[in-house]
């Protein structure tokens, strides 16, 4: 296992869905390609990565050295679980292919999607990331460090490239679907930016054009520990948003802004920030017994006080650690409170933290 391990630097499984209510014919049954509430792996989509890493095999074939790229596949989820209809809508490599289809037709049986309550017959996207190179070529990547990567100019100008560079799929916005892309990245020692991924999925058309946005960034400033450039884990929050809500969305009488031009920041910075954190966390029991471990992505409001308030979870671990992270939030002092155009403004804030055992 650890050297297939070695052999796989990244498996990536996003869950991706189809536009539109459409329903497709297949025999007597109907197959939708989207439904009010989709497909599940059972346990989740932690457990659908844990699942897909633990069993693909990467065929021995001397040409698959150094091989990269996502198999994109493509099944339906009866409406008693039953995985059919298997096929490959983007190819990598026919061992690939092969073996992306083998260990789905190995899946247990899913939760069905439903429609209107009921269980139905449901079209799934899936691809699978492959990354087939040495493990030990590459160095630690480091999730926190002493000096954050930052992109040249700053958040400011990360700010101006985004807006230039981001485009509203057309599809998307007339069918009126919107949503918060979650996307990880390695700033690389040099500056230049791998490992894209995205974690937090809204729709197929939304997460291309994150990734085209970000494989198009110039260099940015390397972060550093102890003094010397290292590998850096980034995650950037991009919020697709209709006409109706561009730019800043109202909620509780005031306006909450997404993007400003000066984040909000904890008293005394990023290190004082992780070392708040490290301090105050008490790994709940019943998660430690049981070696539940994982990254817990919470979002809240900074008031233009400094004040934090709406702290909610938006990526799910486990109820207790959900708990632990919100609890944590709302035990921070105030912060220094976001601008935009030299006026002190609330701001949505988004925030992973990490759960791991020692």
């Amino acid at each position: 296992m650890n050297k297939k391990k070695n052999r796989i630097i990244a498996l990536l499984a996003v869950l991706l869905f189809a536009n539109n209510l459409q329903a497709e014919n297949n025999g007597n049954s109907e197959v939708f390609t989207f439904v009010e509430q989709m497909p599940q792996f059972p346990d989740g989509e932690r457990e659908l990565f844990r699942f897909l890493s633990e069993n693909i095999q990467i065929p021995t074939s001397p040409r698959l050295g150094g091989i990269q790229g996502r198999v994109i596949s493509q099944f339906v989820v009866n409406s008693d679980g039953r995985i059919s209809d298997i096929k490959i809508i983007r190819s990598l490599d026919p061992f690939l292919d092969a073996e992306v289809v083998r260990v789905i037709e190995t899946m247990p049986k899913w939760i069905p999607g439903k429609k209107n309550g009921e269980a139905v017959n449901a079209q799934f996207t899936l691809p699978v990331r492959f990354q087939i190179e040495a493990q030990e070529k590459r160095e630690d990547v480091f999730e926190e460090v002493e000096q954050m990567p930052e992109f040249p100019g700053g958040n400011q100008a990360l700010m101006q490239f985004l807006n230039d560079s981001i485009r509203y799929p057309e599809e998307a916005q007339r069918n009126g679907i919107e949503g918060k892309v979650v996307c990880r990245f390695v700033v690389n020692s040099d500056g230049s930016i791998s490992d894209i991924e995205i974690v937090q999925s809204v729709h197929p058309l939304f997460n291309a054009e994150v990734v085209r946005v970000i494989e198009s960034m110039p260099k940015w400033i390397p972060g550093k520990q102890d003094g010397r450039a290292v590998n850096v884990q980034h995650m950037i929050f991009l919020d697709f948003q209709t006409q109706r809500r561009v730019q800043e969305t109202v909620q509780n009488n005031g306006t909450v802004f997404t993007i400003v031009e000066q984040k909000p920041k904890f008293p005394g910075g990023n290190q004082a920030l992780m070392r708040f954190l490290s301090n105050n966390l008490r790994y709940p029991m019943i998660a430690a017994e049981k070696e539940i471990q994982g990254r817990v992505v919470v979002q809240f409001v900074v008031n233009n006080d400094g004040s934090i308030v709406d702290v909610q979870v938006l990526r799910s671990v486990h109820p207790s650690l959900d708990a632990e992270a919100v609890r944590l939030i709302q035990s921070m002092p105030k912060w220094t409170p976001a601008e935009q155009r030299g006026k002190k403004v609330r701001v949505l804030f988004t925030m992973p933290i990490n759960f791991r055992l020692q």
